[in-house]
């Protein structure tokens, strides 16, 4: 009995062991990155989704297995890509397709779980109708009209160099299908021209980005921030930023290259763009009232 008890402590310990081993490589606690956020997204039509996983906050991680999983507010449908390695190591990339127009909530799995920003998915038809207009979808009909009227045409001025029963039977064919198309394309109903009326949606609302980007970036899994609710702070390790007093210039350096300014510092370089550096300091020097 003794040595079946020492034997059991023993397994348990061995496999302590090796999940601590699996938990120090993989570093423990992550922070996910996504590369950039979706800017118009339009039902049915793929893109990629592309992000990066930090142990520590710090370290690129490789080799996991992730997912983007994606859910229609209103329906419900729920879709489900698997996450690739990417061209970098540590990063990930899933191409997805929304089924649905309207709002997804999504997140990305992969050493955790990170919720992003919803999404506001446009319908095919409303993207389709900003380009050439509304009748293109009847077209075909004066097309055929006008194809058969200048046959009929043709028939009758060869008729009258050489009359024949053909060429006068043509003509009156022809004739027939030409006011058939006519016809038709009267009868139809005629859609509205869109053009420039039809409207895209951005994916998130421009005076959602400042948000956005702090979720997406990963701020919100180290710092804490009462003026974000789409997402929860995950590791409070970083200090609240709910409003900060630093200045702009300070902010923007610090975001751009953060060891310019405290070498060794535990926050990484997240090669924001300008844009995203521009957003993210008005977002945090905003004041939450």
């Amino acid at each position: 009995m003794r040595k079946k008890l020492v034997l059991a402590i023993g397994l348990l310990m061995l496999m302590g062991l090796f999940t601590s081993a699996g938990s120090a490589q993989a570093g423990g606690w992550a922070t996910l990155t996504l590369s950039e956020l979706p800017m118009e997204v339009v039902a049915e039509r793929p893109f990629t989704i592309e992000f990066s996983v930090r142990g520590h906050g710090k370290t690129l991680i490789t080799g996991l297995d992730a997912t983007v999983t994606a859910v229609h507010q209103a329906s419900g449908t729920k879709v489900v890509a698997e996450a690739k390695d990417a061209s970098e190591a540590g990063f990930y990339a899933a191409t997805i397709a929304l089924p649905e127009s309207g709002e997804w909530h999504w997140e990305i799995t992969a050493f955790g779980t990170y919720s992003m920003p919803p999404l506001t998915v446009n319908e095919v038809a409303a993207v389709a109708s900003g380009g050439s207009g509304g009748r293109t979808a009847v077209a075909w009909q004066l097309i055929m009209g006008w194809t058969a009227a200048a046959g009929a045409i043709l028939c009758l001025f060869f008729w009258t160099q050489q009359k024949n029963q053909l060429r006068l039977a043509g003509a009156v064919l022809l004739g027939v299908v030409s006011l058939a198309g006519f016809v038709l394309h009267t009868e139809m109903p005629q859609p509205v021209l869109a053009g420039s009326e039809a409207v895209i949606v951005s994916a998130i609302a421009p005076e959602a980005m400042g948000e956005a980007l702090f979720v997406a970036k990963g701020c919100i899994q180290c710092h804490t921030n009462s003026r974000v609710t789409i997402a929860k702070n995950m590791h409070p390790f970083g200090p609240d930023l709910t409003f900060s007093k630093r200045t702009a210039d300070y902010l923007q350096t610090w975001l751009a290259d953060p060891s310019a300014l405290k070498p060794g510092t535990q926050m990484p370089n997240l090669h924001l763009s300008d844009a995203e550096i521009d957003t993210l300091v008005t977002f945090l020097q905003t004041d939450p009232d």
